[in-house]
Formats: structure tokens, C-alpha cells, sequence
């Protein structure tokens, strides 16, 4: 179901999933041991993915690529692990990636 990536591949792999679904309507859904699951952003169109190897993290940017229209950054300190799957019947596919905090899940349609 899910392809966990190594770690060496994140920003390359991170960098062609944004290739395949810019400015798609996007998920983001937190799963967390505190709060259980939630949706962080519905709809936004994806800007873009990216990992920093430095302190770890993940940045999920969220809005138009053009203009001056709100956007969102979702960032993700210590990323543990990452993984693309098939979607749902509403999201062609998935990215999961488990932190400190539980998991993220960004869902694309």
C-alpha cells in the first residue's frame, strides 16, 4: 500500500511529488496521540514540498503560486519517516509522515 522512502531520497522524492501535484486541491489531515485526527487545511492548492536535511523537517506550503492570495506553510520538525500511497476516492494520492507528534498525512486530488 504505502512506499516508505529512504531518507537519502526524501528531497527528491518530496520535490517530484510537488512536480506531479502542483496547485492540485490538497489535504492536510494531522493524526496526533493528543488530539486525535484533524483536518489542518482543506482544498488549498499545493505550492510545494520540500525537506530540510539540516534540523529535519518538512515544509508543506499550501496556495497560488501567482499572485498575492493567502497562503499556508505547514512545517514538520523531526521528520521520522515518509511514505507515498494510492488515495482515497477523493485524493489520487497520499504522502504520510510520521514525526514526534504522531503523523501527517497530505492528501492530493
Amino acid at each position: 500500500m504505502y512506499r516508505d522512502i529512504p531518507k537519502e531520497e526524501w528531497a527528491s522524492e518530496l520535490e517530484a511529488f510537488t512536480e506531479r501535484h502542483a496547485q492540485r486541491p490538497t489535504v492536510i489531515e494531522v493524526d496526533s496521540p493528543q488530539f486525535g485526527a484533524q483536518e489542518q487545511a482543506h482544498d488549498y492548492p499545493l505550492r510545494g514540498v520540500v525537506y530540510d536535511h539540516r534540523d529535519e523537517r518538512i515544509s508543506i506550503m499550501l496556495g497560488e503560486v501567482e499572485g498575492t492570495e493567502p497562503h499556508l506553510t505547514h512545517s514538520i520538525p523531526h521528520a521520522r519517516s515518509v511514505a507515498i500511497g494510492p488515495g482515497r476516492e477523493d485524493a489520487t494520492e497520499v504522502m504520510r509522515i510520521a514525526h514526534d507528534d504522531g503523523q501527517t498525512f497530505v492528501w492530493v486530488s
